[in-house]
């Protein structure tokens, strides 16, 4: 019972478990943003677990998810990584599935 409830509570603090080091945004010209529509997420803990994966992968500059949207919005530099790679990230690291760019 103990293990259910930690479960069921894991939303409300899966931030503990991720490293909230804030880092200076630096943005260049060869900057983008990119919408990606990820099927799979359902709570904060989602959010975090894709959010953590992505910012600590080379090229990014900052990263958001949204389980409400099934979204995640990433600004990264262009000379650095791409689409694609961004795609595999998430799905390789977090196990998510990235149906594609959202208009």
């Amino acid at each position: 019972s103990v293990f259910a409830i930690s479960m069921l509570a894991l939303p409300n603090y899966s931030k503990g478990f991720y490293n909230n080091n804030t880092t200076e945004l630096v943005t260049t010209n060869d900057s983008s943003t990119v919408i990606l529509a990820i099927k799979g997420m359902t709570c904060t803990a989602c959010e975090n677990h894709i959010t953590h994966a992505l910012v600590g992968s080379k090229g990014v500059i900052r990263s958001a998810a949204s389980y409400e949207t099934g979204t995640a919005t990433i600004i990264y530099d262009d000379e650095q990584t791409d689409i694609k790679k961004l795609s595999t990230i998430i799905q390789t690291k977090t196990g998510y599935e990235v149906l594609g760019k959202k208009k």
